[in-house]
């Protein structure tokens, strides 16, 4: 982290800053103003422990301490990274104020403890340097819903289910809030603008007006994407834990503000579609899924020169929620025009060609097409074997699948020869 002033917008921390504190969890912001006897980061702020720093030229002794301290993270000395960063911390608990130097110190700390797998030690650090952050940027603040979102991910990560489910609800709150507020702020101005528009004897205010929503605009524009990537990031540990229904909100919310701030055939605005969809494709919601799963493909077709690994794993998730609803020959067109569109460009090896080819092999073997599927199956297999190598776990399914094409031709002996490469692969 490059330090900056105590005063506005500030860099991230080295790690992206997930802290929250522990009152705001209950409703309320706090914070301690001094570090106890018993907290993680007392004995890194023992000064008689600490090793020389070279004054950092025109720097305080805050940016000194955080400087070195990056420095000799990078340089993977642990010990004096958490000694410096402990000093840091002290250095900023002399203003006796809960601020953005103190959150970010905290934060680095934290960093460091969480690339040591000081899980317990980085916890408290996190959720202190949040009571800072939240006291001086306010709840509705877009770093500070981001460092929320990057806690929940910590707290998921960690078996901290409780912390994790009370921190989703306050998010959520907070960011509709948010949400509201703003889009509330932007339809006054427009209104606002509407009512001089009809009065041109008020000179100029009009103009003002105008500029003014510009400005709101655009200044909305500039903060959403960083927020809706922390809110696909907690959206994807929630649906990695088996919480469909949390990640679905989570990926709307990530949705709607790419599609304020972003073009709306805008690659991120794919991205946003594809997940929401996918969520409910897992759930066997379909028809939900379908018109999402769609517009995300037709984004990503639209772009210019050979198809990316994105339009192939989109054709593949569209196709497979066409089969769903019973559309088979759209699923099967939509496999064929991707994989032909893949050999003609030269990614015919690609692990995206795979999947289509699964897809379709998959699709065929339903339909009791099994002499079509084989040779795709064969296909798809060399395809990860040249990839990944011939143990890695992502044959498994393959091999399985060619196994019951196998059986359903009458090459049980075969079939069981492959089965057993399975087991081989799965370490069974």
């Amino acid at each position: 982290m490059t330090p900056s002033k105590q005063s506005g917008r500030r860099a991230n921390p080295i790690l992206p800053p997930c802290a929250v504190a522990t009152l705001l969890l209950a409703g309320a912001w706090s914070g301690r103003p001094g570090l106890a006897a018993d907290d993680p980061a007392a004995a890194a702020c023992n000064p008689a422990a600490a090793p020389a720093v070279n004054a950092c030229p025109g720097g305080t002794p805050w940016q000194t301490y955080t400087r070195s301290g990056e420095a000799a993270l990078k340089a993977g000395r642990f010990g004096e990274a958490e000694r410096l960063f402990g000093l840091a911390v002290k250095e900023a608990q002399t203003s006796g104020k809960q601020d953005l130097t103190l959150a970010d110190s905290l934060e680095n700390l934290a960093a460091l403890y969480e690339a040591r797998g000081q899980w317990a030690k980085a916890e408290p650090l996190l959720e202190r340097a949040m009571g800072a952050r939240g006291r001086t940027l306010g709840v509705a603040d877009a770093q500070v819903l981001i460092s929320l979102s990057n806690l929940g991910r910590f707290y998921m990560g960690h078996g901290r289910t409780a912390k994790a489910e009370r921190l989703y609800s306050r998010l959520i709150e907070f960011l509709d809030k948010k949400m509201r507020a703003e889009q509330n702020a932007v339809g006054n101005l427009s209104d606002l603008g509407e009512f001089f528009a009809s009065r041109p004897e008020i000179g100029g205010a009009g103009e003002l007006v105008k500029r003014a929503r510009e400005l709101t605009r655009a200044a909305l524009a500039d903060q959403y994407p960083e927020l809706a990537v922390a809110l696909d990031r907690l959206g994807a540990a929630c649906q990695q834990k088996g919480k469909p229904a949390q990640a679905e909100e989570l990926y709307k919310r990530a949705l709607l503000l790419r599609e304020r701030s972003l073009p709306a055939d805008h690659l991120a605005v794919a991205a946003s579609c594809e997940n929401l969809g996918g969520t409910y494709l897992a759930q066997g919601r379909y028809r939900q899924a379908e018109p999402l799963l769609r517009r995300s493909l037709e984004i990503t077709g639209k772009l210019p020169g050979p198809p990316r690994a994105e339009f192939l794993s989109r054709t593949d998730a569209l196709a497979q929620c066409c089969v769903l609803g019973g559309k088979t020959a759209e699923a099967e067109a939509l496999y064929l025009k991707a994989i032909d569109a893949a050999r003609k460009c030269g990614r015919s090896g690609s692990v995206g060609t795979a999947r289509c080819l699964s897809g379709l092999a998959s699709l065929y073997t339903r339909q009791g097409k099994y002499h079509e599927a084989e040779p795709l199956l064969k296909e798809a297999i060399a395809i990860q074997e040249g990839a990944n190598g011939p143990e890695h776990c992502s044959l498994s399914p393959l091999l399985e699948a060619y196994a019951d094409v196998l059986r359903k031709t009458r090459r049980a002996a075969d079939a069981e020869k492959i089965l057993a490469r399975s087991r081989a692969v799965r370490g069974m």
